[in-house]
């Protein structure tokens, strides 16, 4: 978001761990586009940056925010979703089971509560229509790609496991969730989030409810989001191993400035 107050916002006593990752702020906001709320909450990145500024506890921001001398466009504006095809399951509700789903099309939602659900290795998943929620279950899925088709499609997992590795090949390896470029309202709550591969929602508003330090197995972890509010406890750690993996980070995605660097223009 280029505008937006509170794009990477801490509240409570959150903090995040990346010492291999680059953070960036896109937003020109003049004050506020790191905000960490409170004094127990921390930063540690290998590189921290905004085109507008901080806000609050910013000494617990490491290395300290910098400008962020460049707007970043979109990695995929002009990607489109592939053909979802006819529905596989209209409104399916998975409760108290342990399953296996196919690829395809999941009509009006998907929704898994109290269930070890895995999806099919290798395998292409559609949501349209309703929510992508989770809640008190264990999904996983080894290299697959999940396409959130509209708006109706936000994302909500609760007390729930989520382990995703991307596909390795093809024209959408290195992305493990490719959200359509519209608005939603999206939530992580008491949830590990562990993706090994890129999470694209770049009008996706996400607040992350954290407790403790999740355990995390992913190598490596990208984000495309709107913004983030992090709130709750603990410290969620984002590794980003990308010599270790064999899940391509996707080119299109190599466009983080480096901060600091004196670039000439024309």
């Amino acid at each position: 978001h280029t505008t937006r107050k509170h794009t990477l916002e801490l509240k409570d006593n959150v903090s995040l761990y990346g010492l291999d990752c680059h953070i960036y702020g896109n937003s020109d906001h003049f004050n506020d586009v790191v905000d960490p709320h409170s004094p127990t909450n921390f930063v540690t990145a290998k590189s921290v940056a905004a085109v507008g500024g901080g806000h609050h506890y910013l000494e617990n921001v490491s290395p300290p925010v910098e400008f962020g001398h460049e707007i970043i466009p979109d990695p995929f504006a002009s990607a489109t979703i592939p053909a979802k095809g006819g529905c596989v399951a209209t409104g399916l509700v998975i409760n108290n089971s342990t399953r296996t789903l196919s690829p395809g099309h999941y009509c009006n939602g998907l929704k898994i509560s109290n269930s070890d659900v895995t999806l099919q290795s290798g395998g292409v998943y559609h949501i349209s229509g309703g929510a992508f929620d989770v809640s008190d279950s264990t999904l996983t899925g080894d290299r697959v790609t999940i396409f959130l088709n509209d708006a109706a499609t936000n994302v909500d997992w609760t007390d729930s496991t989520i382990r995703l590795k991307a596909q390795t090949s093809g024209d959408f390896a290195g992305i493990a969730v490719f959200g359509k470029q519209v608005p939603t309202s999206n939530t992580f709550e008491n949830s590990t989030v562990d993706i090994h591969g890129a999470f694209y929602m770049p009008k996706g508003d996400f607040t992350w409810t954290n407790t403790g330090t999740p355990a995390i197995t992913a190598l490596w972890t990208a984000f495309v989001f709107d913004g983030f509010s992090w709130l709750g406890d603990g410290t969620i750690n984002f590794p980003f191993d990308l010599a270790a993996s064999d899940v391509p980070y996707p080119a299109a995605m190599r466009l983080i400035p480096r901060p600091g660097k004196v670039r000439l223009t024309e």
